[in-house]
Formats: structure tokens, C-alpha cells, sequence
């Protein structure tokens, strides 16, 4: 829980005084560990994405979802799994834009969805260009 606080700290920090390419080259980043084999890829995915959706309902800043996928990413990369965080834009009720974003282990949602009336922009890493 202490690990997820910090990376929603540093991710809202971040997001606030950085550039948004800076924050889009550290979310495609690739992971410096070997990767993790698929069978063991799930209990870590279910526990992190848990600890820092609570984490974020308990910080006294505001963790929206952009701040929590690149903790989840983060926290994942560092334990051997390999994600993408996804962006996309759509129209909220009023008209006015909103945005969204998600991470993903391969077709499967692991923070920030459901994603449906949001059409995917971006992600990162690219698939162009791997992990």
C-alpha cells in the first residue's frame, strides 16, 4: 500500500510539471527484469491493481485515472510484467471532451476500465515498436 501512495504521488507530480512526452516515454519504457511467464502474470496484476485502486480513494490529492494506470504500469514493470497504457477521447453528455486511461495485459483490462465509449488514441509502449 505504501509503494502504490508513492507511485500515485509521483504520477500525479508528474503529470502536473512534466511534459506529456516525458510521462508517454516513461510509460514505454520496457521492463528491466526478465518477464514473467503467463501463469504467473495473474496474482500480481489482481493484487496491484487492487492496492492502488484503494490507495487512490484514500490519497488527499487527487488520483483520477491517468495517475492510477501509470502506477499500475510502473508497479507491474518493475515486477516483470509488461503492460500498455492505453489513452482515448470521446464526448462526455455535455459535449465537452473527456479523456481516459487504462492499462491492458494483452486483451484483458487491468486498471481503468470499462473503457467502451472511449475510442483508443494512444498507447504506450507502441506496438510499432514493442516493449
Amino acid at each position: 500500500m505504501v509503494e502504490a501512495f508513492f507511485c500515485l504521488a509521483a504520477a500525479r507530480l508528474g503529470t502536473l510539471v512534466l511534459p506529456f512526452r516525458w510521462v508517454a516515454a516513461f510509460s514505454a519504457t520496457p521492463t528491466r527484469r526478465a518477464p514473467l511467464p503467463p501463469e504467473q502474470r495473474v496474482a500480481p496484476i489482481r493484487r496491484i491493481a487492487g492496492v492502488v485502486t484503494v490507495a487512490a480513494r484514500h490519497t488527499f490529492f487527487r488520483a483520477a485515472c491517468l495517475q492510477q494506470a501509470l502506477a499500475v504500469q510502473y508497479m507491474l514493470r518493475r515486477r516483470g510484467v509488461e503492460t500498455v497504457l492505453n489513452f482515448g477521447v470521446s464526448h462526455d453528455v455535455g459535449g465537452a471532451l473527456a479523456a481516459h486511461a487504462w492499462v491492458t495485459d494483452g486483451d484483458a483490462i487491468v486498471i481503468g476500465g470499462p473503457v467502451g465509449r472511449f475510442p483508443r488514441l494512444a498507447q504506450f509502449p507502441r506496438p510499432d515498436r514493442g516493449p
